[in-house]
């Protein structure tokens, strides 16, 4: 089996990102446009209609539940992110 700088922290090319740093990246923008689609007109109008749902008109109830299950996204991005070590001055 060969070490190699994928293996080896310290054969690691200084300021190379990490795999998963990309990765991060990459799906925090993809939500970010995911997001923004799901709040443009033509797909908001898609839940006007007379029908309520617990009393609300479904419109808010849609936006609400999108609201939710991007912020729930944006917590486990947060979540996957490695934070730095505190330094010692």
């Amino acid at each position: 089996m060969v070490d190699g700088p994928a293996r080896d922290p310290e054969r690691r090319r200084a300021g190379a990102p990490e795999r998963g740093a990309s990765r991060v990246g990459a799906f925090s923008v993809s939500l970010f446009l995911i997001a923004t689609l799901l709040f443009l007109p033509p797909l908001v109008t898609l839940g006007e209609g007379p029908a309520d749902l617990f009393g609300l008109p479904r419109i808010f109830v849609i936006l609400f539940a999108v609201w939710i299950g991007v912020v729930a996204m944006i917590y486990l991005i947060a979540e996957r992110v490695d934070r730095p070590a505190p330094r010692d001055d």
